[in-house]
């Protein structure tokens, strides 16, 4: 959501309000108060869907201010399932994502077990190698 806050006298944005300034937002019994951060990142705060209060407290200068705007038909839209708008390739949720992760590190342990039973074979192997010349040393000097 994005809010513009302008003076009346002047028409110029308000800045640097995060000091007196907060904004709470309601989903469902949830409530969370945050800060308001003059930034935007479009990759964060897609939000679970459903509607949406953002209530705003604060002072603007002398100004109280006490507003609150929920999402409905004729407000601003409730927060939507942005996959619908992603083209040509979908972004995977953050539970197709866990499930990629548990797959890929089982994966990588099994190798790992490969890997570590490869190493021990090699190694037994050089050792009876060893074992074999060892022998073939002793019953060549014991004919000697």
């Amino acid at each position: 959501m994005q809010l513009v806050l302008a003076t009346l006298s002047s028409g110029k944005p308000c800045t640097n309000l995060t000091d007196t300034f907060q904004v709470t937002v309601i989903y469902g019994q949830q409530k969370v108060d945050f800060a308001l951060t003059p930034t935007f990142d479009a990759d964060t705060g897609f939000g679970t869907p459903g509607d949406y209060t953002f209530h705003f407290t604060g002072t603007i200068g002398a100004q109280k201010v006490d507003e609150s705007f929920t999402s409905g038909p004729t407000t601003f839209s409730t927060v939507e399932d942005p996959s619908a708008a992603q083209f040509p390739v979908k972004a995977p949720t953050n539970v197709q994502l866990s499930q990629r992760m548990d797959a890929e590190l089982s994966r990588l342990a099994t190798e790992s077990q490969v890997s570590s039973a490869r190493t021990l074979g090699i190694v037994g192997i050089v050792v009876g190698a060893l074992g074999l010349v060892v022998a073939a040393f002793a019953l060549l000097r014991k004919r000697a």
